[in-house]
């Protein structure tokens, strides 16, 4: 046997290590390489980096990134253990250094002179806060920048250049985009692909992907001062991205949405990389023309609070700069979020600048989605008449242009308004009938899904349980396709309760978990309330302390948040309240009472959590208990 280390360095003389087994046939060789040799009989042993700690990680010592950073650790501070203050930053600090071994002792080190704070931090903005001065280290091995240096030096003048260029990217690419940013028409995926093998580059989980290490990024972006083209570099990088977000828009409420919300999702840290950049350019007004194209992505994914934070930056201070028609686009796209984030006042605020904008244009079209989402937000603020008022101008509006699918959705909003605040049954169906007819002519399911909805409502309103289940599973079905994850949190919400009206504690209560946990995700608060009131009744069987709890803090989250309940649930919350209160002396109903209401929503969500946890055991046994209670 034979051991060769470092082999990358002699590549070339790869052939005579096979010239060699084939003259000493018993002979062995152990080669380590940052390179594949790429030799016939060659059995490849590849080594990843270490394993890297989960955000929900438990047992965080045995996660081999951290237990590496860990043994170092304590090999310069022999105290040194890991404790619930500072595994979030080791965490971090694994994570940010790609669970590379030496990288991970190299920052290990650190800690002779450095908190755990200051290793976090310093090794996020800076690859030469990782040095080391042990005496048996070759020099390549003293500094992470040495190691990343020896691999980029065995490159020729072109593979530099190429790398430089990919270490623009902040996330997985594919060869259009590699094409694209490094300006190079004629790159093929066998030039990837030679990169991956060197370790340079790192397949990626989505096929047809690479990915640089963080590590690797920020040694790229030190040799950039190379590029003579550096802001032609940046502006490709800018480009290729914001085309890319203007072809997934096209395909926004069509049959092809789905593909496109899931590669915008890959692409992720590569657009918000492209928005900061032109953030930092001036480029107002693209850069918002951008957001606006992603406001669907963030809303069908849940992040609100995101898309929220990019829009407002854009906005908020930067009007002059800004076309008064994408204005309005912005400020629409903003209310979208603020409104899906259940802050009604603030969307309210939003769209009205948005109204007198459109009005002062002339533009119908932008005026009636204005009022459509005004009266949503009136509705929703326990204002039926401007609701009512606001959705019927939409109307006018949507009939005089001709528009069917804004014709159905201000239908839908006034069978909305009539059965929550006027109480007519025939009417408020005859416009459900109406909206549902026109979605199915046009074959929209997000919309048809939204609609069955609702009539789920309707039909749980007026005590048809098992009719109301149907269609909230039907629609459910049809979210669950789709992929929207905050429409998929409504049917669930909405079907759980009718599982607990049919005796299926358990399916309702894990349906309002999964609802909860989405809601939660996409800091949607008035969806995260009303998830903790249906889990308080459907837990109050089971505990009736737990439940009046839970309700409290429910009841003083909305009222801090500002938010109503929905009329048709009113009576029914009355009646169980009442039913609730009378199983406890008035002073036992007070101190539970008062320590629901001290949890702020986070802790909220935590006991609903522990809940769960607790009452979701196998259906047979705990809807057995639930109908014995």
């Amino acid at each position: 046997l034979i051991l060769l280390d470092n082999f990358e360095q002699v590549l070339t003389a790869a052939p005579q290590l096979l010239a060699l087994l084939q003259a000493a046939p018993g002979l062995r060789l152990l080669v380590t390489s940052r390179a594949i040799l790429n030799l016939y009989g060659e059995q490849e042993f590849p080594v990843p980096p270490l394993l890297l700690p989960a955000d929900d990680q438990a047992d965080m010592q045995k996660v081999p990134a951290v237990a590496l950073f860990l043994a170092r650790a304590q090999a310069v501070r022999p105290d040194f253990t890991l404790t619930e203050a500072n595994q979030i930053q080791i965490a971090t600090i694994c994570r940010q250094l790609d669970g590379l071994p030496l990288a991970l002792e190299l920052a290990a080190a650190r800690l002779r002179h450095h908190t755990v704070a200051e290793i976090a931090a310093g090794v996020g903005q800076n690859l030469a806060f990782l040095t080391g001065r042990l005496q048996d280290r070759p020099p390549r091995q003293q500094t992470m920048t040495a190691a990343i240096a020896w691999s980029y030096d065995l490159l020729p003048p072109a593979g530099q250049r190429l790398l430089r260029r990919l270490g623009q990217f902040a996330g997985p690419f594919d060869l259009a985009a590699a094409r694209a940013i490094a300006a190079a028409p004629a790159l093929t995926e066998l030039d990837l692909q030679e990169l991956a093998e060197q370790s340079l580059l790192q397949t990626d989980r989505v096929p047809g992907h690479w990915v640089m290490l963080t590590t690797l990024q920020q040694f790229m972006h030190l040799q950039l001062h190379q590029e003579e083209d550096l802001a032609d570099l940046a502006a490709r990088f800018w480009q290729h991205y914001r085309d890319l977000v203007a072809q997934a828009a096209a395909h926004w409420h069509s049959e092809t949405e789905l593909p496109w919300r899931r590669r915008l999702h890959d692409q992720q840290d590569n657009i918000r990389a492209a928005l900061n950049w032109a953030i930092q350019q001036d480029h107002t007004a693209a850069a918002l023309e951008m957001a606006v194209g992603l406001t669907n992505f963030w809303s069908r994914a849940g992040q609100l609070h995101e898309g929220r934070r990019w829009l407002q930056l854009l906005i908020e201070g930067r009007d002059s700069a800004i076309p008064a028609p994408l204005l309005g686009q912005g400020l629409r796209s903003l209310g979208h979020l603020t409104l899906r984030q259940g802050d009604y006042p603030a969307a309210s605020q939003l769209y009205s600048r948005a109204l007198t904008i459109y009005e002062e244009l002339g533009d119908q079209h932008g005026q009636m989605i204005a009022n459509i989402n005004l009266a949503i937000c009136a509705a929703e603020r326990d204002r039926p008449v401007a609701a009512r008022a606001f959705n019927e101008a939409a109307l006018a509006q949507a009939r005089q242009l001709g528009d069917l699918p804004m014709e159905a959705n201000v239908l839908h909003n006034l069978f909305a308004v009539i059965l929550e605040h006027e109480g007519d049954l025939l009417a408020a169906n005859r416009y459900g009938q109406q909206a549902l007819q026109i979605w199915r002519k046009l074959g929209n399911e997000a919309r048809i899904a939204g609609a069955l909805n609702n009539m789920g409502v309707a039909q749980q309103i007026q005590g048809n349980t098992a009719a109301a289940a149907e269609l909230f599973q039907e629609s459910l079905r049809i979210r669950q396709r789709l992929g929207h994850e905050l429409d998929i949190a409504q049917s669930e919400c909405n079907l759980a309760l009718m599982q607990h009206k049919m005796g299926q504690t358990a399916q309702a209560l894990a349906g309002l978990g999964s609802s909860l946990e989405r809601r939660y995700q996409a800091d949607y608060r008035r969806g995260v309330l009303e998830c903790l009131r249906s889990l308080a009744l459907v837990v109050s069987a089971l505990s009736p302390a737990s439940g009046l709890k839970l309700f409290a803090a429910a009841e003083q989250n909305r009222l801090r948040l500002g938010s109503a309940i929905d009329r048709y649930m009113r009576p029914e919350l009355a009646r169980w309240q009442q039913a609730l209160q009378a199983q406890f002396t008035p002073a036992e109903y007070e101190q539970l009472w008062r320590a629901g209401g001290r949890l702020q929503l986070d802790n909220a969500v935590s006991l609903a959590r522990q809940l769960i946890a607790e009452y979701v055991r196998p259906a047979d046994s705990l809807d057995r208990k639930a109908q014995s209670t």
